[in-house]
């Protein structure tokens, strides 16, 4: 029964978060943005918990030469960023791993450009685990490369969220819960 509810809630997954994509496709945007290449440089970049593909195509968008490895640990979110990407199969490369143990990065055509990633690194769930990500990244980057991540961060504490929410713009849908 858990397989089944697995598998069911996988394949409703890309399209539950495609319908937020509007939402996001700003953030995307200067994601991609923040690439610090030109425009027209045919860069190598690495997108670590690709699912379905989002950042890639950002990316992509943003960098028409760029080749871009997806990274995942599940086939099935891969799957699913096939069709989505198939404009740039020329330019895309998918690769299925597990970011939740170190050696993720062997056999990889290493050193990339840049490394992203939006909304998974979060879901690793290990702050030890989350800081040791962080090194290996830095070891499969080219001099002069970056590191971008999107992600659900903690404040750190009632007073930096304090000072946050002083700077913090007024939100979209409504008050701060408090």
């Amino acid at each position: 029964k858990f397989a089944l509810e697995h598998v069911q809630v996988r394949q409703r997954e890309p399209a539950d978060a495609e319908a937020r994509d509007p939402e996001r496709a700003e953030q995307l945007a200067l994601l991609a943005a923040l690439i610090p290449r030109p425009r027209d440089a045919a860069i190598r970049v690495l997108d670590l918990g690709a699912g379905y593909g989002p950042v890639a195509r950002a990316v992509l968008a943003t960098f028409p030469r760029a080749q871009v490895t997806l990274l995942d640990y599940s086939e099935a979110m891969l799957e699913h960023a096939r069709p989505r990407l198939a404009a740039y199969a020329g330019q895309v490369r998918y690769v299925l791993r597990d970011l939740s143990r170190p050696g993720w990065e062997e056999g990889l055509d290493v050193p990339f450009d840049a490394v992203v990633s939006a909304s998974a690194l979060h879901n690793l769930g290990d702050p030890r685990r989350i800081a040791a990500l962080y090194s290996e990244i830095a070891r499969v980057l080219a001099p002069g490369g970056a590191f971008l991540n999107l992600d659900l961060v903690s404040a750190g504490g009632p007073r930096i969220e304090r000072q946050f929410a002083l700077v913090r713009p007024a939100p979209r849908h409504g008050p701060i819960a408090e």
